[in-house]
């Protein structure tokens, strides 16, 4: 997972117990939500939730 999208990441994102919906990323410099990088509007990607032991 991306910084930007670590940042967008929130509850509502959860789609199993393992597994993020990202569909948008925070921008470093306006500090404002856009589209992921290199998806259309409305795509997503899902990630596998990070966990340490």
């Amino acid at each position: 997972m991306r910084n930007g999208e670590a940042f967008a990441v929130n509850l509502d994102n959860i789609v199993a117990d393992d597994v993020y919906r990202i569909t948008e990323q925070v921008n470093r410099t306006t500090c404002q939500y856009e589209r992921l990088k290199h998806r259309k509007v409305g795509e997503y990607r899902d990630a596998p939730e990070f966990r340490t032991a």
